[in-house]
């Protein structure tokens, strides 16, 4: 009798064992992850199915049993979030599973990224929250005030989705200004099927702001007669005010394009928009 015991007994052993030691996840670790970093490899556009279900199945099994390794749930979460970037189910799984690596390392700015464009991407509606993201996006700038996808990812949702183009022009300027210190060589990689590159496309946005905001000062203007006193660039709208007031007051006859290109020999960076905001003002004070 004893010895039948020991067999059965030494096996459950040696299986607590690997089990306490996280021995068991961190082989499954190890094979999930080489499979995950293949499977990151598009071919076409397309990853390779083997090692994506490879990756999955060791990954899982892995944080199953080590669920307090953040390396591992980062990983896992990483995997879901990279491949199955389609898929709304996947995105929420991935999303818990970015949160649960954020309980094990809260300071970590790029887990509270991921969370944020978890909140914002997919097909399904209801899958977004608009608020949820902007908090964990900036939660991550409060971490690395330099971290490029976040403050571009936060730029999207003042643009497109909140049309709060004051702070959306603020962080568009902030990008431009800082792109080639911000950006590593792989945000600055312009594809050979890309029209633009990805500067030339933050520059586009900026001007489609400045051209929303124009049109929305044209409304205004034509409801009350006014112009929405608030421009992002507040030293431009002012210094556009005074320049109008000395040249055009004294006698001048000139638009704001013409005392643009004389201010700008005397001082740099001003905002051509708030600038004309600012002559605008004036001319309209003055019944010009």
């Amino acid at each position: 009798m004893k010895k039948p015991l020991i067999v059965i007994l030494i096996p459950i052993a040696l299986y607590l064992f690997l089990i306490q030691t996280n021995f068991l996840s961190d082989i499954f670790f190890n094979i999930g992850y080489e499979s995950y970093q293949k499977a990151k490899v598009y071919m076409g556009g397309i990853p390779q199915n083997i090692h994506i279900k490879t990756a999955d199945k060791y990954l899982s099994w892995s944080v199953r049993l080590d669920p307090r390794n953040f390396k591992k749930a980062y990983c896992y979460a990483d995997n879901l979030n990279i491949i199955y970037s389609d898929l709304d189910p996947h995105k929420l799984k991935a999303r818990e599973l970015f949160k649960n690596a954020f309980k094990l390392n809260p300071n970590s700015d790029t887990v509270a990224y991921n969370i944020g464009h978890l909140y914002i991407v997919g097909t399904i509606e209801e899958y977004q929250n608009i608020d949820s993201a902007l908090k964990y996006f900036n939660f991550a700038i409060s971490l690395n005030e330099n971290y490029y996808a976040a403050l571009e990812s936060r730029d999207w949702i003042y643009q497109f989705r909140l049309h709060d183009y004051p702070k959306a022009i603020t962080e568009l300027k902030y990008l431009i200004s800082n792109y080639e210190n911000i950006t590593d060589s792989n945000q600055r990689w312009q594809p050979s099927w890309a029209k633009k590159s990805p500067k030339q496309e933050l520059l586009d946005k900026l001007n489609w702001c400045y051209d929303d905001l124009r049109q929305i000062n044209k409304k205004k203007y034509e409801l009350t007669n006014d112009y929405i006193s608030e421009c992002s660039d507040m030293d431009s709208y002012n210094l556009g005010y005074a320049y109008a007031t000395d040249q055009l007051g004294g006698g001048l006859l000139a638009d704001c394009d013409y005392l643009y290109r004389i201010a700008v020999t005397q001082k740099e960076n001003i905002d051509h928009y708030c600038f004309c905001m600012g002559v605008s003002k004036w001319l309209n004070d003055n019944n010009r």
